[in-house]
């Protein structure tokens, strides 16, 4: 059995779902040291709160919303973390265990996304799931990179 969406609620979930990556994104921050993932995050963060913006006016405005995407393919799924185990993020976890755990947070997004997208086709944020979808594959895209440059070449 299905659960039961309406646009409100999907809407608000995809809310939920930008805000955690925000504050994990800014807690991987604090934890890294080097100064180009600390700019790769920053960069996703800055994506997120643009996400954050549309389904705010999504949920004030839903007739008037005017969507844009900047990805106009979804970029390739190296599925690097895909079967990486990782346990909850805490106060110890290293920036391998975020990067591993932010790369499936980011392939959950993209799933919802879809799932949304299929749920609402004659919607006007239709366009946006698809769109924010890809962005979610991207960031795990920059994220696996990122893992693969920071942890893999380590070994």
């Amino acid at each position: 059995m299905s659960e039961e969406w309406t646009l409100e609620k999907a809407i608000r979930v995809g809310l939920d779902v930008e805000k955690d990556a925000i504050k994990l994104y800014r807690e991987a921050i604090e934890k890294v040291k080097d100064p180009s993932s600390k700019k790769m995050l920053s960069s996703i963060i800055d994506e997120k709160n643009e996400h954050l913006e549309f389904f705010e006016q999504a949920l004030e405005n839903p007739d008037e919303l005017v969507g844009y995407c900047m990805l106009p393919m979804e970029p390739p799924n190296y599925k690097i973390t895909d079967n990486l185990q990782h346990g909850d993020l805490g106060k110890y976890s290293d920036f391998q265990e975020i990067l591993i755990f932010a790369a499936q947070k980011e392939q959950e997004a993209h799933d919802f996304y879809l799932e949304m997208a299929e749920q609402f086709p004659e919607s006007n944020v239709t366009f946006m799931f698809e769109c924010f979808a890809r962005e979610a594959l991207f960031h795990k895209e920059n994220l696996e990179k990122e893992y693969d440059r920071t942890v893999l070449e380590e070994l």
